[in-house]
Formats: C-alpha cells, structure tokens, sequence
C-alpha cells in the first residue's frame, strides 16, 4: 500500500515538474532533471532492498537476526548476572565469618591483657617470701 502511495507521489511529481518546465518556469536541460530523480530514488531503492531482504524465504532478514542476538545476549547476561551474585554472596558470607573470628579473637585478647594485668597487681602485692615460694612450687628448685 505505501509502495503505491510513493510511486503515486513520483508520478504527481513528475507531473509538476513537466507542467512547470511547459510553461517556462523551469528553465531546465532534463539531463539535470535525470539526476536530480536519479538522487531521489537511490535512498528509495536502499529501503526498498533492505525492507525486502526481510522477506526472504531461506534466510530471517538482517532485522530479524539483530533481534535474535539481542535476545540471546540478554539471556547470557542474566546466567552472568546470576553467577557474579552467587559469588557475591559468598565472599559476604566469608566476610561475615571472618569478622566473627576476628571479634572472638579480639575478645579472647582482652580477657587475657586483663589476666595480665590481674596477675601483675598480684605479683606486686606479694612480699619477697611469697615470691621465692612461687618460684619454687613453678621451678621445683
């Protein structure tokens, strides 16, 4: 249908262009008007190919493949998409543990930085005798 709204719409065309160069208001060889229409038509026939190869019966058309591949890279950027997640919530998974590990560590410091401590005002409260008992029950000398 629009095929034949455009040639319908060369043909008033031509119809102008020969009425005007008739009456003299064109000044014109048609040699310039041949090219002028050559120039118009190329684009026409460029469409007119691409649109055709659309309907090829033993091949899908350029459009048609562009829309396959589109479809096809979608679906490797969700398996992708997918995996990167997967991974993802697994090193947050192992970050998780390792904070958990460092937080027990960092416990487990403090307990004994406070024995030490403990052990040190005990040391120091201990007379001269205490000590050398001490010594002796740890060294057996």
């Amino acid at each position: 249908m629009k095929k034949i709204f455009f040639i319908l719409g060369i043909l008033a065309l031509l119809l102008i262009v020969g009425y005007l160069y008739n009456k003299g208001v064109i000044k014109t060889d048609w040699q310039w008007l041949t090219i002028i229409l050559a120039a118009l038509a190329g684009p026409y026939k460029l469409i007119e190919d691409s649109l055709k190869e659309k309907g090829k019966g033993r091949g899908k058309g350029k459009a048609q493949q562009i829309l396959t591949r589109q479809l096809q890279i979608e679906k490797e950027e969700a398996v992708l998409r997918q995996q990167y997640e997967a991974l993802l919530k697994q090193k947050e998974l192992k970050i998780e543990e390792l904070r958990a590990k460092l937080q027990k560590l960092q416990d487990q410091l403090e307990q004994l930085q406070l024995e030490r401590k403990q052990i040190e005002s005990e040391v120091q409260s201990m007379t001269l005798e205490e000590k050398s008992q001490q010594f002796s029950d740890y060294f057996g000398t």
